[in-house]
């Protein structure tokens, strides 16, 4: 059985490498070398996730000013103005709406070209 230690990736990479590579069933590899199955599922997930390529960020973001044009509307109800975004979409935003992520939406669309 392996031993109570603290995890070591790289141990657990070799392990897997050795496992796909050995033709067995994960259940007969498992035996063989004293690990439990569910182990080799745990670590074949998590590397695989650690291994998949990071996107990248923008080193900077160009922000577009929209003219905002007030419409007078003849009603107490909540109303809300609508945002146009480089692309010819349009966000209708609410009254009490998080600016940060307003900021953040219009940033992934114009990043997307939206």
């Amino acid at each position: 059985m392996m031993s109570n230690r603290p995890a070591d990736p790289d141990r657990w990479r070799r392990l897997i490498a050795e496992f796909e590579a050995s033709g067995l069933s994960q259940k007969e590899f498992a035996s063989r070398n004293g690990i439990s199955s569910s182990a080799i599922s745990y670590w074949r997930r998590r590397l695989a996730r650690e291994e998949r390529p990071k996107p990248e960020l923008p080193s900077h973001t160009a922000m577009a000013f929209v003219a905002l044009e007030p419409v007078a509307r003849p009603t107490q109800e909540p109303v809300p103005f609508d945002v146009n975004v480089v692309g010819g979409r349009t966000i209708s935003v609410w009254p009490g709406f998080d600016a940060a992520e307003l900021v953040r939406l219009v940033r992934v669309l114009e990043e997307v070209g939206a």
